[in-house]
């Protein structure tokens, strides 16, 4: 399962299911502001990722939040976990990145995985400075599944690694700045003129997967398919493929 949207969700557990591999992303934080002056303002911090086995029971019901990216210079992206209760029980949870202040050109740092929860964590990549009066800095990329995310150099946003969001590249002319990509990637910082108030680029937003196995008994085996009619071979969304023999057909004819 897929949760891209920023906001709260829940998943129910199928049957035969008794264990879930939960990864989580942190939004993005937003780019630098600039409502005064004329240096190009810092890219914004990506998310961390964080990563848990859980042990579940078929039809409990778990919460899901997917951190939104920062759309304020005054906080980070959101925080992505899941929990059986609230946030404080939250079992598995990727911080988000910081997010540029207005009118500087320090570029903010990614999430932390020390600050995060998941037996396997990395941190989100740094977003860089303003570079100077008509360069804003890039945003940082979010961490990807093996890999802490890539600092932004410059007006060059973050390459993030395997399955991560990259950071927005930094703007080389006057205007606002650019949303990082999800997941969690930082937004680039904002050029001012001699006039207007660009704003910083939102930062991306986070995501939460869920994989798992579900256990079926099939019984003991059975002889009484051995010459099957044919075998029909199905490919779930997880890369999963099945295999399913057909011992006979039923038909009827009307005419």
């Amino acid at each position: 399962m897929n949760y891209n949207v920023a906001g709260s969700h829940t998943f129910t557990v199928p049957a035969g299911v008794t264990s879930i591999t939960v990864e989580t992303w942190g939004g993005g934080g937003r780019g630098g502001s600039r409502t005064t002056g004329t240096d190009g303002t810092g890219g914004g911090g990506g998310g961390a990722y964080s990563r848990q086995v859980f042990a579940v029971t078929p039809g409990q019901v778990l919460n899901v939040n997917v951190g939104a990216g920062s759309s304020s210079n005054t906080a980070a992206g959101g925080d992505s976990w899941v929990s059986p209760g609230t946030v404080t029980t939250a079992f598995v949870l990727a911080k988000g990145g910081n997010s540029a202040a207005s009118n500087t050109t320090t570029g903010a740092t990614g999430g932390s995985s020390a600050s995060g929860i998941g037996t396997i964590k990395f941190s989100g990549g740094n977003g860089a400075n303003g570079v100077s009066t008509t360069s804003s800095g890039g945003g940082g990329s979010s961490a990807g599944t093996a890999a802490n995310g890539t600092n932004a150099s410059g007006t060059t946003g973050g390459v993030a690694p395997a399955n991560g969001g990259n950071g927005a590249n930094g703007r080389t002319t006057a205007g606002s700045g650019t949303i990082g990509s999800a997941p969690g990637g930082g937004g680039s910082g904002a050029v001012r003129g001699t006039t207007g108030s660009p704003a910083g680029g939102n930062g991306g937003a986070g995501r939460v997967v869920i994989s798992y196995d579900i256990n079926i008994d099939a019984g003991p085996d059975q002889t009484q398919c051995q010459n099957a009619r044919f075998v029909i071979k199905w490919s779930d969304t997880s890369g999963r493929v099945w295999y399913f023999l057909v011992c006979s057909i039923r038909y009827s004819l009307y005419i």
